[in-house]
């Protein structure tokens, strides 16, 4: 008899979900069924009023933490992150010790990350992703998603550090060194583990073998040539090394 009650209910769902159907005939929980779907097929609009509505009528419903995450999700993959952070922070805040809690803090963090912009521009949303992420990791170091986070954390850092050194850059474009300094020194003192580390190093020790400071620059050169830094900025530490050597 379940299997047949089971069998009539789906025949109900599929079909209204086919046709629109009349929402008298759904319950609540049918209906968050074909607000999922919806967001499979990429209809968000109407997953999201359909969610919304539901939420309305039921907020202290047993499925309410799983349609506000869902709601969330519409609101990501339609590309709306701003109202995506919204609605996974309710999920966090309200329904705290729900399972949907964990994906809907992993999710505030991708929603974060989706909104990052180049290193060359502004890089508020990054700091967030981070942030977020940092804080996932915390709450949960044993989630599935942790490896996930962690390579994103590596990403975010990685991204502002790129920052610095690219300022640092247009500093020593411009003409000014000393300026330049303080950016690729703020970089190994802020993000000393980051790929680009050996090349704010090895750009100091151009600028100190600029100045004449060849103790210095031999340093810096060796640091990079010790790190982990990958082939090309080895190569130039190598090269500038040699540079030395005919200088004495």
């Amino acid at each position: 008899m379940r299997g047949k009650v089971w069998i009539a209910s789906a025949l109900i769902l599929s079909g209204c979900a086919a046709t629109g159907g009349k929402v008298e005939d759904l319950t609540p929980e049918m209906r968050l069924q074909r607000a999922k779907t919806w967001i499979k097929e990429g209809r968000y609009e109407r997953a999201i009023g359909e969610l919304q509505e539901l939420l309305t009528r039921f907020p202290g419903a047993e499925w309410a933490p799983e349609a506000r995450f869902f709601l969330g999700e519409a609101y990501y993959r339609s590309g709306d992150y701003a109202s995506a952070v919204s609605e996974y922070g309710q999920v966090v805040e309200q329904y705290g010790l729900s399972p949907w809690a964990e994906r809907a803090q992993f999710k505030i963090a991708m929603s974060y990350l989706r909104q990052s912009l180049p290193p060359t521009l502004d890089q508020e949303e990054t700091r967030k992703a981070l942030e977020a992420f940092r804080r996932f990791l915390e709450d949960y170091p044993d989630s599935p998603l942790a490896g996930e986070a962690r390579r994103h954390v590596r990403e975010c850092l990685d991204k502002l550090a790129e920052k610095l050194y690219r300022i640092g850059k247009v500093y020593l474009k411009l003409g000014h060194p000393e300026a330049a300094k303080i950016y690729f020194r703020d970089l190994l003192d802020e993000y000393p583990n980051s790929k680009w580390t050996p090349w704010a190093k090895y750009e100091l020790g151009r600028i100190a073998m600029e100045r004449g400071d060849l103790e210095e620059a031999r340093r810096a050169f060796g640091e990079v040539l010790a790190g982990d830094g990958d082939e090309r900025v080895k190569r130039k530490a190598r090269e500038a090394l040699k540079k030395l050597e005919v200088r004495g």
